[in-house]
């Protein structure tokens, strides 16, 4: 008498290996990119709001700086040439700079949950 074979063949047992095994990669992609696109979101959502404060703080001191001064020009005058020093500091400070958000960025696709 035969016993009956119940486990499938192994070509069998190799091909559903692979696709469990593709299904899985899958899962963790769609998982690290709702992860990633979630973290983006939620950046570009902060960045705005900031920015919008500091639009409103620097007219603010524009024109806290004319009341001084006596005069709106120079008040604007004076917050315009603090924000091209800042420009200048941040060019010379490029590279640096660079190599910071390269550094984050790449800690955030290979962090690990």
């Amino acid at each position: 008498m035969e016993t009956p074979n119940t486990s499938p063949p192994v070509i069998d047992q190799i091909k559903q290996h692979l696709e469990s095994r593709f299904e899985l990669a899958k899962m963790q992609g769609i998982d690290k990119a709702s992860v990633f696109i979630a973290e983006l979101m939620t950046g570009i959502i902060v960045i705005t709001i900031a920015l919008l404060a500091f639009i409103l703080a620097s007219i603010t001191l524009a024109l806290y700086l004319a009341q001084v001064l006596g005069s709106g020009w120079e008040g604007f005058a004076c917050v315009t040439v603090i924000y091209l020093l800042l420009v200048f500091v941040a060019r010379l400070l490029k590279l640096s700079f660079q190599r910071l958000f390269a550094d984050l960025f790449i800690q955030k696709i290979f962090k690990k949950n």
